[in-house]
């Protein structure tokens, strides 16, 4: 059998992983785009749509580091963080 239950590393709370599948890749979005530059440049926007922007980074940064585990330096760095811990 196996075991599909994965560990919340905050909380060590138990979901099964077919409860929360994985996200589709993030399509790039020109109006988050336009919005996320307005950011950085530090003008003003509105709340939901700093929310919205927010959301949309983080989206964009995890799928950045998901490609970027997969790629050979990605999975020797991960073994050497997993050896390094033991």
């Amino acid at each position: 059998m196996e075991n599909n239950k994965t560990t919340s590393p905050s909380k060590g709370l138990h979901w099964d992983e077919k409860e929360f599948p994985e996200q589709p890749p993030v399509q790039r979005n020109e109006l988050l785009e336009a919005l996320s530059d307005l950011v950085r440049k530090g003008e003003p926007i509105g709340f939901f749509e700093a929310v919205a922007v927010a959301d949309y980074q983080t989206r964009l940064q995890k799928e950045r580091e998901a490609k970027k585990a997969k790629t050979l330096w990605g999975r020797l760095k991960a073994f050497f963080k997993r050896s390094k811990k033991s």
